[in-house]
């Protein structure tokens, strides 16, 4: 019960880890994107 509870938690870590770092790598594109329109 506890391997598959600790699993299931190891899954999620890595799936919000995961979303972390496209969220965050759309940002900086995003960013690059208005400074290529502004530059």
């Amino acid at each position: 019960m506890s391997a598959d509870v600790s699993n299931s938690i190891g899954g999620m870590g890595i799936f919000i880890v995961f979303a972390n770092l496209f969220v965050f790598a759309m940002a900086i594109f995003l960013k690059e994107d208005k400074k290529d329109e502004q530059g």
